[in-house]
């Protein structure tokens, strides 16, 4: 199960990672193995003894999975989509009372967002705190330790690392030994979790190095098949292939283009007009959207 990281970790996890990565040639050797993850709903709505919704880790990654899917919906919309997903199986009350968290939730993340500039200064263990500090405007205590527990865990992970990271003291075998024992520290769920939020950065590095020593096609989905299975290596390869697919749409759409450019008469409005007409004739409008960034800079 996905759950949601919290905002700090998300701010430190690139650095963290980076300076604490596998050398160069270790990292065409798995240290995490999987199968791909499936697209199915994630997180859960479950209730207590007293018929009461329980606040925990669970129901955080169903919000996050509902959000996923949103791009741009109303909040009516949300709720519908949260509504649809819960389905008949909770009572009236109970749902009442997940719409109610949820609301809190996205107001909670509206007030981070519109925060963090302001807060970017500061260091990480003091907004570390200030985000403890405002979770009490939207939650009770008991909602906030149930919901952020995973979130904090690895928050405070996070903070530990960075005070071994720039420890100057210490020499890079301890620093590595202090690391991994900090790691150690996290019950295996989150240990899984995390080797399972690196394996997409690792994978992605140990593709890079396999291609700089002139490797292959098959080469790369064997690479692939040994980190994430079978069916995981044989959808990338699906999805190299439809991407250069893409690629060429994108190539033979720009010359298509600059021919428009070219063509005596056209100018201003008639060019533009020419133009919308060509991308509406060979592109759906959601790849209309995607093809705005293959195009920069160009009207």
């Amino acid at each position: 199960m996905k759950i949601g990281l919290g905002w700090l970790t998300l701010a430190a996890a690139l650095t963290l990672y980076r300076l604490a990565e596998p050398r160069a040639l270790d990292a065409l050797l798995p240290s995490a193995r999987g199968e791909a993850v499936a697209t199915e709903v994630d997180g859960d709505a479950a209730m207590d003894v007293t018929g009461a919704v329980r606040p925990d880790p669970a129901l955080l990654a169903l919000f996050d999975y509902v959000l996923s899917n949103a791009s741009g919906q109303s909040r009516a919309a949300l709720n519908q989509n949260l509504l649809g997903i819960l389905g008949a199986r909770l009572p009236p009350r109970a749902r009442a009372q997940v719409l109610d968290l949820f609301r809190r939730t996205l107001d909670y993340r509206a007030q981070l967002y519109l925060a963090a500039r302001a807060h970017a200064p500061m260091s990480l263990a003091r907004r570390w705190a200030w985000e403890q500090r405002l979770r009490a405007r939207f939650f009770t205590a008991r909602e906030a330790q149930a919901l952020f527990v995973t979130a904090d865990q690895l928050d405070r992970l996070a903070l530990a690392r960075l005070a071994v990271i720039e420890d100057q003291t210490l020499a890079g075998d301890e620093r590595q030994r202090q690391l991994n024992a900090l790691e150690q520290r996290l019950p295996p769920a989150l240990r899984q979790m995390r080797a399972q939020t690196r394996l997409p950065l690792q994978l992605a590095r140990a593709e890079r190095l396999l291609l700089l020593r002139q490797g292959g096609e098959r080469d790369l989905f064997l690479l692939r098949r040994q980190w994430v299975g079978n069916a995981a290596a044989l959808r990338l390869t699906a999805l190299d292939q439809e991407h250069q697919v893409w690629l060429r749409r994108v190539a033979d759409y720009r010359a298509a283009r600059q021919a428009l450019g070219a063509s005596p008469g056209l100018s201003g409005d008639a060019l533009k007009g020419a133009r919308d007409d060509l991308s509406a004739n060979l592109f759906t409008p959601n790849e209309r959207l995607r093809l705005a960034a293959y195009l920069p800079g160009e009207d």
